[in-house]
């Protein structure tokens, strides 16, 4: 999709085409690359996310061995409609990587656009993401409908 303010530049866009209950509903787009380049190192993820009507949106970043998931986080946008608004992930690649995994996700109604990800290999000085849930705690334990 592209839009008004971005002539000629694809985004990536998550849309709820029908009413969803915001806590029991979702859809993400992710990307899967080689950690080769970034083993070793502390590396910075970027997107920019734009939204409209949303229920929480979020940018992510996971790093593989294999299938397995040996370190992610998350970094979740406030519900609502926000202008185009930095989304960034730091995590440490260790050598035993093998890839990457960078997204978004769309709980509830609502809209969200991505403008594609940035990789940047940074600094020990610059701090690592941690998992900021928008919830107070867990949620729907007993499997309520």
């Amino acid at each position: 999709e592209t839009l008004p303010e971005m002539p000629g530049r694809k985004l990536a866009v998550l849309r709820a085409i029908t009413p969803v209950d915001p806590a029991n509903s979702g859809a993400g787009v992710s990307h899967v690359v080689t950690a080769v380049s970034y083993r070793g190192k502390r590396l910075r993820v970027t997107t920019r996310l734009k939204t409209a009507e949303a229920g929480v949106s979020r940018c992510y970043m996971g790093v593989l061995q294999g299938g397995l998931v040996l370190q992610g986080a998350n970094v979740p946008i406030a519900a609502g409609s926000h202008d185009w608004t930095d989304c960034n992930v730091v995590l440490d690649v260790p050598e035993n990587a093998t890839g990457l995994r960078v997204g978004i996700n769309l709980n509830g109604g609502g809209t969200v656009w991505s403008d594609g990800f940035h990789f940047e290999a940074v600094g020990k000085d610059v701090p690592l993401t941690r998992d900021r849930a928008p919830w107070e705690g867990p949620v729907n334990l007993g499997f309520d409908p």
